[in-house]
């Protein structure tokens, strides 16, 4: 019986190899699709020689991507931080190949427009629109501050991963 236990014992103290766990980041852009000039209309190019007037309207496009392969992101925050001078106005989510829907932001507080995602499947994306409006028109650089956080749940580990990412509208 001794021996056994003294088996078992060194059995337990030699070292265990752990699987690394390797996940690709998760990927957000922020990108300034549309502008709507209150007199003009919409306009989706050259929007260098843009000069922001009161009420006109910004049309924002957030894609978070899931680009690790096998393991499904999980209660994904998404925060748009928009300059001062601008307020949101309306959003819509649209998930890869599930249609467009309007959707309330789950949160909104000093300018901070936070959205929340349950699921984004492996190698898969969800797309934010979203269009907010200029409250004044004196010139200065706004940048909107996109961050995309979640979580996976691996065999082994829960990992959350944090992306951030500016876009500004106008160029100084």
């Amino acid at each position: 019986l001794i021996e056994a236990k003294s088996q078992e014992v060194s059995s337990v103290m030699n070292p265990i190899e752990k699987a690394s766990i390797i996940l690709k980041p998760i990927n957000v852009t922020n990108t300034i699709i549309a502008i709507k000039n209150v007199n003009q209309g919409w306009k989706t190019e050259d929007f260098k020689s843009y000069n922001p007037n009161l009420a006109d309207e910004i049309e924002y496009q957030i894609i978070v991507t899931n680009m690790d392969t096998i393991n499904p992101l999980n209660n994904i925050s998404v925060v748009s931080k928009l300059p001062d001078g601008m307020i949101y106005m309306s959003s819509s989510i649209a998930e890869d190949l599930g249609g467009s829907r309007q959707v309330l932001p789950s949160n909104m507080s000093n300018n901070e427009i936070t959205w929340k995602i349950e699921e984004i499947k492996p190698r898969a994306h969800v797309i934010i629109n979203h269009v907010a409006a200029f409250m004044d028109n004196k010139p200065r650089r706004f940048e909107n501050q996109v961050y995309a956080e979640g979580t996976w749940d691996t065999k082994y580990a829960s990992i959350v991963d944090r992306s951030k990412v500016i876009s500004s509208v106008i160029p100084e």
